[in-house]
This record gives C-alpha cells, structure tokens and sequence, in this order.
C-alpha cells in the first residue's frame, strides 16, 4: 500500500512537472480527491467497499484555482458529485447534476452489495447521512442505526444513538426523502450497461465484482 502511494506521488509529480515544463502549470485549475478509503482493522474491515465509516468513504479534496486565485481550508462535509459543480463554475459554464448525495446542508452516502442489482429492493442497504453539525447517521436496512459527534470523536469510536433521539429522527426523515428520491430516479432510468466479459474480469480483479 505503501509503493502504491508512493507511486501515485511520483506520477502527480510527473504530472506538475509536464504542465511547469509547458509553461500551463500556473494557468491550470487542478483537482485532486479519491473514490474511497481504506480500512486497515477500523470497525472490523479491511479494504473498501464494506462500510460506511470515515476511513473508508472520507477521502481528501484539494482544489488549486490558476494563479491561487482562491485559497482556504473548508471544514464541511460535501459530496464528491459536488466536483463537477466546483469545476463548471470556476469556467464559467452551467452545469445541472442529477445526482441528489447533497441538499445543502447534509451529505448522503449509500453502500449495497457489490454486484446486486440496483433496484433489487431485499439487497440490505447502509446509508448514511452527514448533518451540519457534524455529526453522522449510519442508517442499516437491517433495522441497526448509529450516530457519532465527528467533532469529539473522528474515529467513531462512540456510538451516541442511544442519546441523541432529535438528530436520529431528523436522520431518518433525511433518508427517507433520499431514498424515495433515489428510487424514483431509478425507475425513471431504463439505461443499462452490458459489460464485456474482460471489462468484467478487470473490474473483478479490482474486487469490484464477485
């Protein structure tokens, strides 16, 4: 894990080099973040794709604007389907997402079986909804929730369900509206994919697919 970060430095270095190299280093607006985490024994896991706590769905986002036009460090919570947005708006073109994992002041996140059909509604389903106070809701279709103060406790080490009644009840009322929103997003889409057997084999390879 280690090489593979080294590695990806080195490649990001040769990247920043190419752009100094054709003098666009200075003009360029670059974006870096991640698709997920990794757990290395938090909670019980290994890997990623398993949960939703921070060490497997909290990844960085830096933004460097051309000529650190912008500068600051930002606290919050915000999705990675927010990205786009960011980068549209600094070109001045207007961009509309479909994708509703932010409402403004709360952040949603889903996690299913890797390789169930999405609208298979018996797969159990984890979700999980980051509220303004940053605190963090783990919602399971299984009937188990979870609340943690991120602020107190960033390795959510301390389950507060059991105390924090009003932002359980405003969680579930959050994930429902999601979720109705997510469904019916879902079957108005009649869009599949058919992979070929070796995107299908790459994308098991990467542990993907079972």
């Amino acid at each position: 894990y280690d090489q593979e970060i080294a590695f990806t430095d080195a490649q990001i270095g040769a990247l920043f080099d190419d752009l100094r190299s054709r003098g666009a280093y200075d003009d360029s607006l670059i974006v870096v973040t991640s698709d997920h985490g990794e757990a290395f024994g938090e909670h019980g896991s290994h890997g990623h794709g398993h949960t939703l706590y921070q060490e497997e769905i909290h990844v960085p986002l830096l933004v460097r604007y051309p000529r650190a036009s912008e500068r600051g460090v930002r606290g919050e919570s915000i999705s990675l389907t927010e990205v786009p947005g960011i980068v549209f708006g600094h070109l001045g073109i207007r961009f509309a997402s479909s994708d509703a994992e932010s409402d403004g002041d709360r952040v949603f996140a889903e996690l299913r079986e890797v390789d169930a059909p999405q609208r298979d509604s018996t797969v159990p389903v984890v979700r999980a909804i980051y509220d303004c106070a940053a605190g963090k809701t783990i919602i399971s279709s299984r009937g188990i929730a979870e609340y943690y103060d991120l602020a107190s406790d960033p390795y959510e080490l301390f389950d507060l369900s059991g105390q924090r009644f009003d932002m359980m009840e405003r969680a579930f009322v959050g994930v429902d509206t999601w979720t109705e929103q997510i469904e019916a997003r879902r079957r108005a889409s009649e869009e599949s994919v058919v992979l070929s057997d070796g995107l299908r084999d790459r994308l098991r390879s990467l542990g993907y697919l079972k």
